[in-house]
């Protein structure tokens, strides 16, 4: 399976780990922007370790496409 997220509408409701928590959701956006064009970031909503509901941004290499 390929784990390179995608820049295009083919990368909605992909199911991801935070790296760093392990906590798991679904990416709803995503954002490319002209300073820092090779960062690529995705808008996450995911429920928290302590069972709250919770979106941010987080970059490409935080992320885990979940198979």
């Amino acid at each position: 399976m390929d784990t390179k997220l995608k820049l295009n509408s083919t990368v909605f409701d992909t199911a991801v780990r935070i790296k760093r928590s392990g906590e798991q959701g679904v990416i709803t956006a995503f954002a490319s922007h002209k300073r820092n064009g090779r960062n690529k970031q995705f808008f996450v909503e995911y429920q928290s370790a302590d069972g709250r509901a919770v979106e941010n941004w987080f970059y490409e290499d935080q992320l885990e496409v979940l198979g």
